[in-house]
């Protein structure tokens, strides 16, 4: 029989990144209003611009700020992936063992769990950067723009001769046009907050279904598996995106079965990236055919959706794009 993710996986799953965003976004609504309070109770005291000692205490307020959000994003990092793997396993186990494998896989233990949890970060989004320490870039964002912001109007007092109410005034419009609580990546590109912790949000949860899957495959013998999840609209509308090449597509975890490529072989071109909308599903022998036969299925829908976008593109006057 082919061992194949169902329907009530997907849904609980799709349910769970659902009540981890509502979660994630009461935890930075509550921390935005705190840090935010914080910066302007300090702020609009009329002595802070002159004062290095109250500037000094106002970062150093950010910076215990900036840690409480740190744990809480770690903690509910660890909660909700403990909760997608815990169901990821549940919904898969009479599968496996209808398969003939599954037998050693026999609870849900903490070291797959600790496995699991410790191959998410955020290095699958932006460079190697830690949960906490995404918290910790905010931190520093929000001090820059204080610092500069005291500066030049530090500056302009001294050229103008403005009032520490003017002055103050000043502060506050600068640092609001600023703006706080913001995360900037690597690459120095300013992101929407809630839109990034978003993408964690859902990555975290498809980190847990697809490490979940491939430990409980590996215990229970399997090396092949399926990409699953269909040519999506959203694949074939961007070039760039490796998913239109990868859907279907039977792989081996280990490499061990010739004629197929790795897992590391789709990682390496970028498949499961962050919002990814595929799955895997392990493959038995007695399945093989019946994948093999979707996969080529849905090859051919990949090829004429890959065709059909280059038509427009030519029609267009644009040069074809490169899959």
């Amino acid at each position: 029989m082919e061992v194949r993710a169902d329907k009530e996986r997907i849904m609980l799953l799709k349910k769970r990144i659902e009540e981890g965003s509502e979660e994630l976004s009461k935890l930075l609504s509550d921390s935005k209003a705190v840090i935010e309070t914080n910066i302007n109770n300090a702020i609009t005291d009329s002595k802070f611009v002159g004062s290095g000692a109250r500037q000094k205490k106002l970062y150093n307020q950010l910076a215990k700020d900036y840690a409480e959000l740190g744990a809480a994003l770690d903690g509910l990092t660890r909660d909700q992936m403990t909760q997608t793997a815990s169901d990821s396993f549940k919904q898969q186990l009479d599968t496996f063992k209808s398969s003939g494998g599954a037998q050693t896989f026999g609870t849900f233990s903490k070291e797959h769990l600790d496995n699991i949890i410790g191959k998410f970060s955020p290095s699958a989004v932006h460079g190697s950067t830690a949960i906490n320490a995404v918290a910790g870039g905010m931190l520093q964002n929000d001090v820059r723009t204080l610092r500069a912001s005291v500066s030049k109007v530090m500056a302009e007092a001294n050229i103008t001769g403005m009032t520490r109410r003017e002055s103050t005034r000043e502060l506050v419009r600068e640092v609001k046009r600023k703006g706080t609580f913001q995360f900037i990546d690597k690459a120095g590109r300013k992101w929407n907050t809630k839109s990034y912790f978003e993408m964690l949000n859902d990555t975290m949860h498809e980190v847990a279904d697809r490490e979940t899957t491939i430990a409980q495959g590996t215990d229970a013998g399997f090396d092949l598996y399926q990409i699953d999840g269909g040519q999506t609209a959203e694949s074939l509308r961007y070039p760039n995106d490796p998913c239109s090449r990868w859907a279907g597509k039977i792989i081996s975890m280990t490499g061990k079965t010739e004629g197929y490529p790795t897992y590391q072989d789709a990682i390496d071109d970028r498949m499961f990236h962050p919002r990814c909308a595929h799955w895997l599903s392990p493959v038995s022998k007695t399945g093989l055919p019946s994948a093999k036969r979707d996969e080529a299925k849905q090859d051919a829908q990949g090829k004429a959706g890959r065709a059909k976008v280059n038509k427009e593109r030519k029609e267009d006057g644009l040069s074809p794009a490169k899959f």
